[in-house]
């Protein structure tokens, strides 16, 4: 697999991390939230699900994660680094040199 292959599996893979956060905030708020009535009818037993929802895509998330990784580590072996460096402000009043690879964002 060549280099830019990874690079944009990486991109797309945090993507999908990212959301994949904001899902599981939502499913937990829902859990919360449900369990917190005092009066949950049989008819919505479908909410009380939500839970084992929760759980497929922390065992997504954390897949996906795996798969990142080994993006990283594909993109360690196969980038001809181009380091540039780059002053970045720390706080208004402070800033700091980085070194960084212009390719795969790599810091030293």
């Amino acid at each position: 697999m060549s280099l830019d292959y990874y690079l944009f599996c990486r991109k797309k893979y945090n993507e999908i991390i990212k959301n994949l956060y904001i899902i599981i905030e939502d499913y937990e708020l829902i859990n919360d939230f449900t369990s917190s009535e005092e009066e949950i009818e049989l008819i919505n037993k479908e909410l009380l699900v939500s839970k084992n929802n929760l759980n497929f895509f922390l065992e997504k998330k954390e897949y996906i994660l795996k798969l990142l990784n080994i993006c990283e580590l594909n993109i360690q072996k196969l980038c001809n680094h181009d380091f540039e460096d780059d002053l970045i402000d720390i706080t208004p009043e402070r800033s700091q040199i980085i070194t960084y690879c212009k390719i795969c964002g790599f810091t030293k």
